[in-house]
């Protein structure tokens, strides 16, 4: 596989996309500096790694370029490409109306919620994506949840609420398992498809941000994950706050979320996550918000038994068959992402394109994995 056509495409940009991941860096290191932040200059030298490690290396040095400090504007000017601002604005070549219910982009449906920072699709690639998330999930834990609400469950007439249900995977999964509880799933874009809802789940169009329409104390165990690309900090505050709100006093709280930086990761997976990381931080997300659970959960002063738990998430073709189908599902996110990581790194769509094939195989070579966790405590 050739990368470039000739060697006069091989420099191509060099300076801008060194500028570019100057800038990239410094925004992931200052000043919630990350301990598995990218430094190119460390990287080994290609003649003591594989060949499908130094093609990975080669086109990692390629886009970080060879030197120079030509001056650009701030990354974030040309990350917010989703973000709209005026009635009837054009983006993308795509025009919405703030009255319109979804958007669209490049060919993909988004939620109109102007006042959300939460940005990924709405439509039915993203629920496909959705249902294989939940897979990977459900496999690497080896359950649906890890709260010691088991045997409650089994007995009966449990309500359950899950916040940011997305595609209702986990919830529907959860209520066929549990066909005498009573659930309820909440998000403010909503992808289920309503024929596929059991006779025991409710759905409804709320954002848990601006407060759920729930009493005090309706539900007896209430779950929330996936959510570091929808909240800032405060939000997540906010967020804590509602949950047990709603939750009664000896009932659990459960949250679950991905670590988004990679371990045994390679160069062009360092690159890839980081401009994810640095566009999330551009929106003012808490994307190590892992990091501060404990303390949240601690700081509502309503919880206790507070308890952490942690798996390793291994993904690519080595990794079996949930391992393939989530190199799948990222493979098919940062497509969709193609235009924002592009502008971030300063890429043509053709040397986008050469990274996300080089990528599968670096995947193969250096077998990295995430980390996930877990998080449950009791309302006291």
């Amino acid at each position: 596989m050739r990368l470039y056509k000739s060697s006069k495409e091989k420099k191509i940009s060099l300076s801008k996309l060194f500028s570019k991941w100057h800038l990239l860096k410094k925004d992931l290191t200052s000043p919630t500096k990350s301990t598995n932040s990218t430094n190119l200059a460390s990287l080994p030298t290609t003649s003591t790694i594989s060949s499908s490690k130094q093609k990975s290396f080669k086109l990692a040095k390629r886009i970080s370029g060879s030197g120079s400090s030509t001056p650009l504007s701030p990354i974030s000017d040309s990350i917010n490409l989703l973000i709209a601002s005026t009635d009837g604005e054009t983006i993308m070549d795509q025009k919405y109306d703030a009255n319109d219910k979804f958007r669209y982009i490049e060919g993909r449906r988004y939620h109109n919620v102007k006042r959300s920072r939460y940005y990924l699709p709405n439509d039915e690639k993203e629920l496909e994506l959705s249902h294989k998330i939940h897979k990977f999930t459900r496999g690497i834990w080896q359950s649906n949840f890890s709260s010691p609400i088991q045997e409650q469950l089994m007995k009966g007439g449990v309500r359950v609420l899950d916040v940011g249900c997305g595609s209702g995977s986990w919830i529907i999964d959860m209520a066929k398992q549990y066909p005498n509880c009573h659930f309820t799933a909440v998000d403010m874009s909503p992808l289920i498809s309503r024929d596929s809802q059991p006779e025991n789940v409710r759905f409804y169009e709320e954002d848990i941000i601006d407060g759920l329409s729930f009493p005090n104390e309706t539900f007896h165990y209430v779950h929330m994950q996936n959510m570091t690309a929808a909240f800032s900090e405060s939000e997540w505050h906010t967020a804590i706050r509602e949950l047990e709100r709603v939750l009664k006093r000896g009932g659990y709280i459960e949250l679950m979320e991905y670590e988004l930086t990679l371990h045994n990761d390679g160069p062009i997976s360092k690159l890839l996550f980081s401009s994810f990381v640095t566009d999330l931080k551009s929106r003012g997300m808490a994307s190590t918000i892992y990091q501060e659970m404990v303390q949240l959960l601690t700081a509502n002063q309503r919880f206790s038994r507070i308890t952490k738990l942690q798996v390793s998430a291994p993904f690519g073709k080595w990794a079996g068959k949930f391992g393939k189908e989530m190199a799948e599902v990222l493979f098919t996110s940062f497509r969709s992402f193609k235009t924002k990581i592009s502008n971030i790194l300063g890429l043509e769509p053709q040397e986008f394109d050469d990274m996300l094939e080089t990528w599968s195989e670096e995947i193969d070579e250096y077998k990295p994995y995430w980390i996930a966790y877990r998080w449950w405590a009791q309302k006291v």
